[in-house]
C-alpha cells in the first residue's frame, strides 16, 4: 500500500500502462500499438478507507425507492397490467440496465464478476417483479 500510496496522488481508478499528462496523440497512439498482447490493469484507489456503512445503506435505499416509484409509473402506464406482464417489464428493465451498464463495461474491461451481477439481475429484479405484479396487477 505505502508504494501505492507513493505513485497515485489522489483517490481514483488508474489504468496501467498509461500515457503522460500531456502526451501527444502520437505517443498515445504508440503506447496503445505497443501495449497489445500484453499485461494491463485497473487499479481502483482510495487515499482513506471510509467504513460509514449508515450512510452507503441510506443512500442505496433512496436510490431503490426512487428507482421502484419511476418503475410503478411506468407499469402504472400499461393498460390492462398482468401479473405476467408486470413482471417481464419488471425482468426487463432489469436487463437493459445489466446489458447497458454492466455487460457494456464487461465488454471493455474484461471484468470477473460478470455471472455475479446476472445473478443479481435475474433474482433482485425478479423479486420486484413478483412483489409488483401482486401489487399493481390490474384487476
Amino acid at each position: 500500500m505505502a508504494y501505492l500510496n507513493s505513485q497515485f496522488p489522489a483517490s481514483g481508478s488508474y489504468f496501467m500502462p498509461t500515457y503522460q499528462k500531456n502526451a501527444s496523440s502520437e505517443d498515445m497512439d504508440k503506447l496503445m500499438k505497443n501495449s497489445v498482447g500484453k499485461p494491463w490493469a485497473i487499479i481502483h484507489y482510495h487515499k482513506a478507507y471510509n467504513a460509514n456503512m449508515g450512510m452507503n445503506m441510506a443512500r442505496g435505499f433512496v436510490v431503490n425507492i426512487v428507482v421502484l416509484w419511476l418503475l410503478s409509473w411506468l407499469i402504472g402506464k400499461i393498460d390492462g397490467a398482468t401479473f405476467g406482464t408486470i413482471l417481464a417489464a419488471t425482468l426487463f428493465v432489469g436487463f437493459i440496465g445489466f446489458l447497458s451498464i454492466t455487460y457494456t463495461f464487461h465488454i471493455w474491461y474484461q471484468t470477473s464478476d460478470l455471472n455475479a451481477h446476472l445473478i443479481d439481475t435475474i433474482a433482485c429484479w425478479g423479486i420486484v417483479g413478483i412483489w409488483l405484479g401482486f401489487y399493481l396487477k390490474k384487476k
